[in-house]
């Protein structure tokens, strides 16, 4: 653990290293003032979230991370043991009726969880750049506005989303992972570290983005460590679905064919993380598709020029374009939350449920 602390510790203070490095001084205060805003909104909004996701998981999931490799007990004797294509003498026993109801739950949990991080993923993206400058000109100091902080502000549009999804897929597998998983997982962070360095050259030097380019190179990392995160949780459900399960006589007494039933259970439980469970409806994509032209097409024609915006954010004429194009905004993210509510209902009132249900 502390091989792999280090190196998230490089992966977190890395872009620090390289814009003293790569950056004017001026840009550089630009870039510590943006890094503080996004990270405030990390420490407000999503590191609760991930704390309280990797306690659900750890309690939730720990009846499921223990493998007994003995046979089976007296008290199991009572059962018939069904087990999966991949069980055999030595290897965990068979799932339990607790184990079984404790995969279902968090299974469902973390899917909506992830649905919901994807809705804030266009929400941010559709949104946040068209919008951020009209709030910068009126909130954050001219000083920094001269620099590349409302650039890189924009980019972490991009970058908040990811974060988030990182954190959230990062404490379901800390909460279930084995130590040689933690080995694993050490060697992919190193393996990121070093993407990481030839993503700050890709962006910053070949592309020539600068400060925005170490945003980029962030999100290039965090989605690496999303993925692997990511086909984790999907493995490791899979492997505990194929220890199999253990049914009480009476329950498969009156099954005239419960091979049959037990195969097909254990394939429909048997799937780990599915993207169309995950994925926005067609309908929610289409509707932020078309905002994302509309509000770019607005912003185009009422504020063509940003430092025009932050000149003259007070001028009458401009305080009318800024209105006009937060009415549009603000229109398309009404069409498009009704949107989202209309397809979601169910996964609303089950995310508030438990959300009320830990507050308890």
């Amino acid at each position: 653990m502390t091989v792999q602390s280090f190196i998230k510790h490089l992966l977190t203070e890395g872009d620090k290293l390289a814009v003293s490095r790569t950056s004017q001084l001026a840009n550089q205060g630009g870039y510590a003032v943006a890094s503080n805003y996004g990270s405030l909104v990390a420490r407000i909004i999503f590191q609760p979230v991930e704390e309280v996701a990797r306690v659900y998981f750890s309690k939730t999931l720990a009846i499921c991370t223990i493998d007994e490799m003995d046979t089976p007990s007296k008290a199991d004797t009572r059962h018939e043991i069904t087990r999966g294509p991949s069980v055999t003498n030595g290897r965990p026993r068979p799932l339990s009726k607790e184990q079984q109801s404790a995969l279902q739950q968090t299974s469902a949990t973390l899917h909506t969880l992830l649905l919901f991080q994807s809705h804030l993923l266009l929400l941010l993206i559709t949104f946040l750049p068209p919008y951020l400058p009209i709030l910068l000109s009126h909130f954050l100091s001219k000083k920094y506005l001269a620099t590349t902080a409302p650039s890189i502000l924009q980019a972490y549009a991009y970058y908040l989303p990811m974060m988030s999804l990182n954190g959230l897929l990062e404490a379901f597998a800390f909460s279930v992972m084995s130590p040689q998983d933690i080995k694993l997982q050490t060697r992919w962070l190193f393996a990121t570290s070093v993407c990481f360095g030839a993503s700050v050259w890709l962006f910053c030097e070949y592309l020539g983005q600068g400060e925005v380019g170490l945003v980029m190179a962030n999100v290039a990392s965090l989605g690496m460590r999303a993925g692997w995160a990511a086909i984790f949780a999907d493995r490791w459900y899979k492997r505990m679905w194929q220890r199999g399960t253990v049914r009480s006589k009476e329950d498969i007494v009156n099954t005239q064919d419960k091979d049959a039933v037990e195969s097909g259970e254990m394939q429909r439980k048997g799937k780990g993380i599915s993207l169309g469970q995950i994925l926005p409806p067609p309908t929610v994509i289409v509707a932020f598709a078309v905002s994302f032209q509309v509000v770019r097409y607005s912003r185009a024609l009422h504020i063509p020029n940003d430092q025009l915006l932050f000149e003259q954010n007070r001028s009458l004429e401009m305080l009318k374009a800024q209105l006009t194009h937060v009415l549009i905004g603000g229109g398309c993210g009404i069409v498009c939350l009704l949107e989202c509510y209309r397809t979601q209902k169910s996964h609303i009132a089950a995310l508030i449920s438990m959300v009320r249900s830990r507050g308890t």
